[in-house]
């Protein structure tokens, strides 16, 4: 991720992609990097941001269940944390609250309920109340154990992000503000010096918060426009085309409804490790008009 936009335009040019600078810095979009490091629940104040360990939420918060288990504790995000990370203009987050994200044990069990849970609480003067994660019921589920990840405290700074190369990977409009104008083989070399411009300066494993997403198989937006409206894939009789469509018959334009989607956290799958989750990132995006409302409850979370 970039510094700033005198970082992100060296970067361009040392990566001999000086022809198409002002392309690539039009795209750039500004974002949160989070960065996680181990701590101690005890040492860490009640309602400070982080990822794990037992959530801080208000007096008679009920405890979120998946499959009748007690839902993983994720993360909690002081918003007035990461507003001073942003800055005053443009902040597209609440300027203060706290964010929470619970996840089901789904490594182990399947089931049709939605597995994960974000809440948003917007008065920072209001108490809280560290919680200790319930016990499972033993009856319904003898095997089960109670899962408390260890506590990571979280520190916020601005950066710009860039999305990715690969036209699979990118909405059309951006792949058309990139490449337009260039031949096959131009785009190929272009993506030569793309890739490797993206993996000198993104860190591995990514923690982020808006910008753009580092989606390994296509736009975030689309995932969760598929999973909302539970659209099924159909190819045509050549098998090369395709279409999506709704349960009720319609045909839905997965592009155009995406751009109705923002992109809110992704975090990286190896901070699981610790319960067999090594491999993924979980993102969460939601749709533009529920945020300007700050209905948190119509976010979308897939992971790739």
């Amino acid at each position: 991720m970039f510094n700033s936009y005198e970082h992100l335009r060296e970067q361009i040019r040392a990566h001999g992609l000086g022809e198409i600078e002002e392309r690539i810095v039009q795209v750039a979009k500004p974002s949160i990097r989070i960065e996680p490091t181990p701590a101690n629940d005890d040492d860490l104040p009640i309602g400070a941001s982080k990822f794990y360990g037992n959530p801080d939420l208000p007096p008679g918060f009920q405890w979120p269940y998946w499959s009748d288990l007690p839902m993983i504790f994720g993360m909690q995000l002081r918003l007035s944390d990461v507003a001073i990370a942003w800055g005053a203009e443009n902040n597209p987050l609440p300027s203060e609250g706290w964010l929470y994200f619970f996840f089901g044990d789904t490594y182990y069990l399947e089931s049709e309920e939605k597995d994960w849970q974000i809440y948003y609480v917007p008065n920072e003067k209001q108490p809280l109340k560290r919680l200790i994660q319930p016990e499972p019921d033993k009856k319904k589920h003898p095997h089960s154990k109670k899962i408390v990840l260890s506590p990571q405290c979280i520190k916020f700074s601005k950066k710009l992000s860039l999305p990715d190369y690969m036209p699979r990977f990118i909405t059309p409009s951006i792949y058309e503000t990139l490449y337009q104008g260039m031949s096959p083989a131009e785009i190929r070399v272009t993506w030569e010096s793309f890739s490797t411009l993206l993996r000198t300066n993104y860190p591995r494993p990514c923690y982020q918060l808006l910008g753009h997403a580092r989606p390994p198989r296509r736009p975030v937006e689309y995932d969760c426009v598929i999973v909302t409206h539970q659209l099924q894939k159909e190819l045509d009789a050549s098998g090369e085309t395709f279409t999506y469509r709704h349960p009720d018959g319609d045909i839905v334009d997965v592009e155009a409804e995406s751009e109705n989607w923002l992109f809110l956290f992704q975090i990286d799958a190896s901070i699981f490790a610790e319960q067999g989750f090594e491999h993924g990132t979980c993102y969460a995006c939601i749709p533009r008009d529920s945020l300007s409302e700050r209905y948190f409850e119509d976010c979308c979370v897939v992971v790739q």
